[in-house]
């Protein structure tokens, strides 16, 4: 007669089920534990492969490579970049990984620096701005229109880091009209003071409203003009005429000599020129008087006597329009400027727009640029930036292919590679997979290395092959 089994007592079987149960439960935990640690611990980052041939270009030339996925909107550097070698850029929303990135390498890798800033608002970035002050400060403004807001929420917003970018916090703003319940503060373009340490005085076009000025680092501001405007722009340097630029839709070119207290229109040379995009101020300033400004179907002008007379100097073709300019801080003494034409095509000069050349970017690039800069040291690195709408940020590195400069491209690339293989192998899988969904799609994923999982497998199949053979004895 077979003896019962004490009542609620569990069988050898079930036991061992049990504890097989029990080990799986536990090591996927650990796995859940460690993948979230690494998660939160990674901010996300890309490196630029600079030894990257892109298609359809020379052979004989490293020129066009693309850098990431990501779309900046406005790409700026700092004014003591030959030292510090530090560049930012701001993104629209439509980036998987939209806000701001950081790099303190002069471009070569960028991090995503935007801690203070709410990931739920979704923003895009309008337009960066250094202090002048920036070496002692470390202050630098960022606006932003957020897309993700409250009934009574302002879409515009201006946020300051006293950290040279890796951290923000939102300025409180007011003295802007409203609509319904909302203040209307899309700072389109701002501009800093030169004596911003003494006088904390911002300008800044406000979209659909005209050009506001504060002199409290921007926390109040009042209208100074009454004018649907591009883009603001403070001549460098101390000087007692605080000369102040702006470019205008409907009135050409606007110049104050008081701070902004009252404004004439710069006309000689711009005879029936409207529809200003940018105007641009030489480092220099204060020496050569130099400014430049473009429009969309009249070109580029420079003026050589602080805006009394302005000289065409570069024209778009027939039928085209120029969508962007770009220059170097001392573009009047290197003569380094470029501009982007609608259809993607982008022009560079070495003399002042003398002469220009080619840089064959239509076929690469594709499509509308919507960014475009150059790299303030780029007498010495050649280094001109762009972002293509459709296709990504993009560096151009006219290099001939075997010289000391390819190799020390392709050498940046090796070294990124070494670098990466020297972290524990687990974590090291993780960002290679993490960099290849990145290529793929433009979306930073994060996921468990695949090395990591067949681990995890292999060692529960151990387990319960340990646990059959017991069984059998």
């Amino acid at each position: 007669m077979t003896d019962a089994k004490p009542q609620g007592s569990a069988s050898p079987a079930n036991s061992k089920r049990g504890v097989y149960v029990r080990i799986v439960f536990g090591t996927l935990l650990q796995v859940a534990i460690m993948s979230l640690a690494i998660l939160f611990a990674t901010k996300p980052s890309f490196t630029a492969e600079s030894s990257a041939l892109p298609q359809e270009q020379s052979s004989s030339k490293l020129t066009w490579s693309k850098l990431s996925d990501q779309k900046p909107n406005v790409i700026v550097f700092s004014p003591d970049f030959e030292r510090d070698r530090l560049a930012l850029f701001g993104t629209s929303n439509k980036d998987p990984e939209h806000g701001l990135w950081r790099s303190t390498d002069g471009g070569e890798t960028w991090v995503k620096s935007s801690e203070g800033i709410p990931e739920t608002k979704e923003i895009d970035v309008y337009d960066i701005e250094f202090s002048p002050n920036f070496t002692q400060d470390q202050t630098v403004f960022a606006s932003v229109n957020k897309q993700k807001i409250t009934m009574k929420e302002a879409p515009g917003a201006l946020f300051r880091s006293t950290d040279a970018g890796q951290t923000w916090q939102e300025v409180v703003m007011s003295g802007f009209p409203s609509m319904g319940i909302r203040p209307m503060q899309d700072l389109v373009s701002f501009a800093i003071s030169p004596d911003f340490a003494q006088d904390g005085t911002l300008f800044a076009v406000v979209g659909g409203q005209g050009v506001y000025r504060s002199t409290d680092q921007g926390s109040t501001w009042k209208a100074v003009l009454a004018e649907n405007a591009n883009e603001v722009s403070i001549a460098p340097g101390t000087s007692s005429d605080r000369l102040v630029a702006v470019a205008s839709a409907n009135s050409g070119m606007l110049l104050s000599t008081d701070g902004g207290e009252s404004w004439s229109p710069s006309s000689q040379g711009l005879e029936g020129i409207r529809g200003f995009k940018r105007v641009l101020f030489s480092a220099d300033f204060p020496q050569d008087k130099t400014i430049l400004a473009m429009t969309p179907t009249d070109g580029i002008f420079i003026s050589r006597d602080a805006g009394a007379s302005w000289e065409n100097v570069g024209r778009t073709p027939e039928n085209t329009q120029m969508l962007l300019l770009a220059a170097t801080p001392h573009f009047a003494t290197d003569g380094t400027l470029a501009y982007a034409l609608r259809d993607a095509t982008i022009f560079l000069s070495r003399d002042l727009g003398q002469t220009w050349e080619h840089t064959n970017s239509a076929s690469i690039l594709g499509g509308q640029i919507q960014a475009l800069a150059l790299s303030p040291d780029y007498t010495i690195s050649q280094i001109l930036y762009s972002v293509s709408v459709f296709n990504g940020f993009y560096r151009y590195l006219p290099v001939e292919a075997g010289s000391g400069a390819a190799v020390t491209a392709t050498a940046v690339s090796v070294k990124a590679t070494l670098t990466a293989e020297a972290v524990p192998t687990s974590l090291a899988q993780q960002e290679q997979k993490r960099s290849e969904a990145v290529a793929e799609t433009g979306c930073i994923t994060y996921t468990i290395a695949p090395a990591m999982t067949v681990g995890i497998l292999l060692r529960l199949g151990m387990r319960r092959r340990a646990m059959r053979e017991r069984d059998e004895e």
